[in-house]
């Protein structure tokens, strides 16, 4: 009975994973083609892209729950990694950046 309830889990994690992918890839490609306000929209597809990786993640995690450590230091450490990019390139948020380090360091 757990083979199929394990079975059942992954097929619905593959299923939402992949309609996560459909819809975020259709509001990038609705972001691209409608490029009205670069600087706004540039920041929107940037936060788009952490959702792709995002559910990508949590479906191999479903798949294989023996990686849960691993994947979800690299998910963490991916997503801070993107956060600090992001506000670093705006050196106007470098505070908030300084203090999110500091929040997660903690």
């Amino acid at each position: 009975m757990a083979d199929i309830e394990n079975l059942m889990l992954i097929i619905l994690s593959v299923l939402c994973t992949t309609i996560s992918w459909i819809v975020t890839g259709l509001c990038i490609y609705n972001h691209i083609t409608n490029w009205n306000a670069p600087a706004h929209q540039k920041i929107i597809i940037q936060m788009l892209a952490l959702v792709l990786v995002w559910s990508l993640f949590a479906c191999v995690l479903v798949i294989e729950p023996m990686v849960n450590f691993y994947f979800l230091l690299f998910l963490d450490l991916f997503f801070y990694l993107f956060l600090v990019f992001f506000f670093l390139k705006e050196k106007k948020n470098f505070f908030l950046t300084y203090f999110l380090l500091l929040y997660y360091i903690a």
